[in-house]
């Protein structure tokens, strides 16, 4: 089935089932949701978690979107369900964890990937990011000397392709979803993308049924 014919029927969000996401975007307008509530020192108050599962073979996985007052916005992953075992044998080991007498937790990977379209301020944005590059000049007020400093270097990508990063390629400091429109700064207004968790490469590239998942590269 593809993305674009999912239907959502019913939404989990704090302990209550929810017909549709506009009956929680409603009743969450109306002050009819319980939120909840942070105790972390540093970003005390309220978020916006919703919350919903699919079953895929023996794992239940449940998708976390949290909203946060400042404008950060979250996506979290977490896989529940049966473990994935095997009959246990010693040469196993290489390959798992003993869970019982005669049971093996075997090694293996999940491997899954967001699609993000992000509007900043509308819906004319692009994908740029933000390094920093040394530049070596010279001392503006000692002509005789020399600075090394550092400097901004912003870089457009037009094409999805050419934002592919490939694994153990080191990412440019900001990745940012960017909008035309400035602040009153003069700066463009943009979201920053922070990817807190990665899997390593788990096939060589082109090695049979890896080509069913180039996206993972």
């Amino acid at each position: 089935m593809k993305a674009q014919d999912w239907a959502v029927e019913q939404v989990w969000y704090n302990g209550k089932f929810y017909r549709s996401p506009e009956e929680l975007a409603q009743k969450y307008h109306a002050g009819e949701v319980d939120v909840v509530v942070l105790e972390d020192l540093w970003l005390q108050g309220q978020v916006l978690v919703l919350r919903t599962m699919s079953t895929v073979y023996n794992y239940d996985y449940i998708w976390d979107f949290i909203f946060y007052p400042n404008g950060v916005m979250e996506a979290k992953m977490h896989a529940t369900g049966y473990v994935h075992a095997t009959f246990y044998t010693p040469e196993g080991l290489r390959h798992g964890t003993r869970l019982h007498t005669h049971l093996i937790g075997n090694m293996h990977t999940h491997l899954l990937h967001y699609r993000v379209d992000l509007d900043v301020a509308g819906t004319r944005n692009s994908f740029q990011t933000l390094g920093m590059k040394l530049e070596n000049i010279t001392n503006p007020w000692s002509p005789e000397h020399q600075l090394v400093q550092p400097t901004l270097e912003q870089m457009a990508y037009p094409r999805e392709r050419q934002a592919a990063f490939h694994f153990r390629q080191t990412l440019p400091k900001y990745l940012l979803f960017t909008s035309p429109k400035e602040n009153c700064w003069g700066h463009q207004r943009s979201y920053r993308l922070q990817i807190h968790s990665m899997a390593e490469q788990v096939l060589p590239p082109g090695w049979q049924e890896e080509r069913a998942v180039t996206w993972a590269r």
